[in-house]
Parts: structure tokens; C-alpha cells; sequence
């Protein structure tokens, strides 16, 4: 497949989903803001391998069985082993996690208007966010795991509570309040 033919069919499965290219970027930041929260932070070995993979075009699902047939070059086999060997370069996260952190991310960024940023994008579930996903995987741009599934973003948390709780309105006695009270 070209190129072009890719891209167009990337732009065809966001499209179709209707989604807006922002809330397909707010979904691949909270997947990095997940994948940090959940791992920590990428070491500069990780991304030598990750360089590598990618020049290579192959997939981190190789990874295992090149290293024990030890046919990954010496720095690249090093570069693993300083990682964990190649069960820890996997920094997958589950879609319960993921919604989490997407979560966490809006209120982070928009505060009490996350619901309402989100929804403006059309984004009013969790399942919504399962949709970005895995467009965002029929286009080549993520992985899947073999037991990713769609119907793991389903009803994760309901928005309204997710967002509206975060936010309380707490009241702190003013300096004036404070000096009005009766001293015992």
C-alpha cells in the first residue's frame, strides 16, 4: 500500500467516527501521559530500540524472538537488556487504564470544562474513546495487544460523574470570617 493510500485511509477511519483531528491528538497524548504514569518516563535505550524497530519496519512482537535467536546487533541487544530484556519494552496499557488517564489528562488540561470540551468533539463515553483508538489502530498509527478488544472501553466510568465530582466548590473561611468568630 502507498503512502497516500494510507493516509487516506487514516483520514477515511477518523472521518468516519467522526471525530475531530483534536480529539484524536488529546487521545494520543493521554496515551503517552498513560504509558509515562503507568511505566515512567522513556529511557533514551528504549528509544534507541524503538529507532530501530522502526528503520527495520518490524514490530515489538518480533523483538522477543530476535533476541533469542540472537540475531539483534550487539548495541541494540544491549540497549534491550538495559531495559529489561523484551517482556519490559512492551509499554502497553489496558483500555480501562487508558480511559483513566484520558480522564485524568482532561481535568489536568481544561478543569471544569473537560465535559464540555470533550463533548463538543463529540466525545461523550468511554466507548467514544475506544473508537479514536482503534481507528486510530485500523490506520496503522497504534498496535494492538491480541486481547485488545473495542468493548474494553465500554462504560468504564460514566462522564458526567467522572468529570462533575472532580469538582467541588469549598468554601475557606475569609480573613474577615475568621476574626468575626468567638474566641472560647
Amino acid at each position: 500500500m502507498s503512502i497516500q493510500a494510507a493516509e487516506s485511509r487514516r483520514e477515511d477511519v477518523v472521518a468516519k467516527k467522526r471525530y475531530p483531528d483534536a480529539a484524536v491528538r488529546f487521545v494520543l497524548d493521554g496515551l503517552e501521559f498513560t504509558v509515562e504514569r503507568s511505566h515512567g518516563p522513556v529511557s533514551p535505550q528504549w528509544l534507541q530500540v524503538a529507532r530501530w524497530l522502526s528503520r527495520h519496519n518490524l514490530e515489538i512482537g518480533q523483538l522477543a524472538r530476535l533476541f533469542d535467536e540472537g540475531r539483534l546487533p550487539r548495541n541494540i541487544r544491549r540497549a534491550l537488556i538495559a531495559v529489561g530484556g523484551p517482556g519490559a519494552f512492551n509499554r502497553h496499557v489496558s483500555g480501562r487504564d487508558l480511559c483513566d488517564g484520558l480522564r485524568d489528562l482532561a481535568i489536568q488540561r481544561w478543569g471544569w470544562m473537560a465535559l464540555h470540551v470533550l463533548r463538543h468533539w463529540g466525545v461523550e463515553s468511554t466507548a467514544d474513546f475506544g473508537r479514536i483508538v482503534f481507528g486510530l489502530i485500523e490506520s496503522g498509527r497504534l498496535a494492538r495487544q491480541p486481547d485488545d478488544r473495542i468493548e474494553d472501553f465500554d462504560d468504564v466510568f460514566d462522564f458526567r460523574e467522572a468529570f462533575d465530582r472532580s469538582f467541588a466548590i469549598r468554601l475557606q473561611p475569609s480573613v474577615t470570617d475568621q476574626a468575626a468568630e468567638p474566641r472560647g
